[in-house]
């Protein structure tokens, strides 16, 4: 795409020297905004917490754990021998367990788990850590009618107009609690 990107700076040059300037200035801009990808949020801090998590998650079921592509949405492959048994996804929550009646999941998180386990037939996980040292998880993979589908997301401090997208909320009960 950077190819792309010089080639039509190029062309807009040319352009402005025969006075169509600002209509592909605009058209440059909204090619950029299409190619450019979103920007990673995650921080040095987040990943520390994410691996934090994920160590108690192979030590408690004595397994291995391969970070997966971002293409495939969710972070990692869960492994026993050398063979994949699981897929997960990994969040940590700032809040106590409990504080809330339900935790978030984005549709395009649960889509993707979805998917992987109509392929595979591999347990797909929702694994959530908290501030107060508690670690829980439930199965993605269950088509379950009961969850309500809602529009949010990082509603408090909103970052880009993707932060607020459709979210399943998964009460508490579903989940089991990491006895590690």
């Amino acid at each position: 795409t950077w190819i792309f990107t010089v080639l039509l700076a190029c062309f807009a040059f040319a352009c402005c020297r025969f006075g169509i300037c600002t209509t592909l200035m605009t058209l440059m801009k909204m090619m950029r905004k299409m190619t450019m990808p979103r920007p990673m949020y995650e921080t040095p801090k987040d990943l520390h917490r994410e691996q934090e998590i994920l160590q108690r998650i192979c030590t408690a079921w004595n397994c291995e754990a391969q970070k997966l592509p971002i293409s495939y949405k969710l972070d990692y492959a869960i492994c026993k021998a050398g063979d994949i048994s699981g897929f997960v996804e990994i969040k940590h929550r700032h809040t106590n367990w409990g504080s809330f009646p339900d935790i978030m999941l984005s549709l395009s998180k649960f889509t993707a788990a979805s998917l992987l386990y109509e392929v595979t037939r591999k347990p797909c996980l929702f694994v959530v850590g908290t501030d107060d040292g508690q670690v829980h998880w439930c199965h993605l993979h269950h088509g379950d009618p009961t969850l309500e589908l809602r529009f949010g997301g990082r509603t408090t401090n909103t970052r880009d107009q993707a932060d607020i997208e459709p979210v399943y909320h998964i009460p508490n009960h579903l989940f089991a609690k990491l006895h590690d």
